[in-house]
């Protein structure tokens, strides 16, 4: 679990966000992530995850054994709004 996070907080800071932010955003001390109810993608404009549960190009998530959803650990798609 670890590096999946370690990995997605790369990738959000190569996207100009802090380490602060992405943590606050994505959660990842939760085990339900909630970034999506964060972003105006999801409401507004959908992404293909919004529209037709299709994973997003480019996400860093891992499949949920529980329910059938993922766990977001970086959305190269999300906007706070």
């Amino acid at each position: 679990m670890k590096k999946i996070i370690e990995e997605a907080l790369e990738k959000a800071k190569e996207n100009g966000m802090s380490e602060e932010e992405y943590l606050r955003i994505y959660r990842v001390d939760r085990s339900a992530n909630e970034c999506c109810f964060n972003c105006k993608k999801a409401v507004c404009s959908g992404c293909s995850w919004s529209m037709n549960f299709t994973p997003v190009e480019g996400w860093i998530a891992k499949k949920s054994k529980k329910t059938d959803s993922y766990h977001i650990y970086f959305c190269p798609e999300f906007e706070e709004g």
